[in-house]
């Protein structure tokens, strides 16, 4: 699934009210450096599993959810014993050999912390470094993406960033999902 193409009322609601999109609804700004330490050490991982559409508080503490935080905890404490499926999914982008193709198949992943992880390795090995990632050009992209992903097609290549330039990101399966979905 296409991060941010699940309807979330609050989200839209505050899109509504703002003409932005809401910070559930992309990734985190961050300094560079501290998007590097952050993502380098398996220390940034995005919730977006089971969140109440209606963002009803009662309903973000579910077994469910309690026993992936807890299995995560565990995780970090001990990551030579991965509990959690999804900071071993992470573990497992960050020790990806540094290729593009090794890479580019963990941007469709179900899990947008593991889309983020890839996306950050990425850039850097395409671009340099995460400054795109960092000063909001990737979000740009992206919510060019769910706006209008005609518009992104053709202005792809102003990208300053290559990963964008180069067609890495979004996915191709994305862009041409939106773009046959009509968004």
């Amino acid at each position: 699934m296409i991060p941010g193409t699940r309807r979330d009322e609050v989200l839209a609601l505050r899109k509504f009210v703002t003409d932005r999109r809401a910070m559930g609804d992309s990734t985190p700004l961050l300094r560079q450096e501290h998007l590097d330490w952050a993502i380098s050490h398996c220390g940034l991982v995005l919730d977006t599993d089971q969140i109440p559409e209606d963002h009803e508080f009662l309903g973000y503490y579910t077994r469910r959810r309690i026993d992936r935080l807890a299995e995560a905890a565990l995780t970090i404490q001990d990551p030579s014993h991965p509990r959690s499926a999804l900071l071993a999914a992470l573990m497992k982008v960050l020790a990806a050999p540094a290729s593009v193709a090794a890479l580019t198949p963990f941007l469709e992943h179900d899990e947008l912390s593991v889309n983020l992880y890839a996306l950050w390795r990425l850039e850097r090995l395409v671009c340099g470094s995460s400054r795109h990632l960092a000063d909001g050009t990737l979000r740009k992209a992206f919510g060019l993406l769910l706006d209008d992903p005609e518009a992104l097609m053709r202005q792809r290549g102003s990208f300053r960033c290559a990963v964008i330039r180069d067609g890495i990101f979004p996915p191709p399966a994305w862009v041409s999902q939106l773009a046959r979905s009509g968004r």
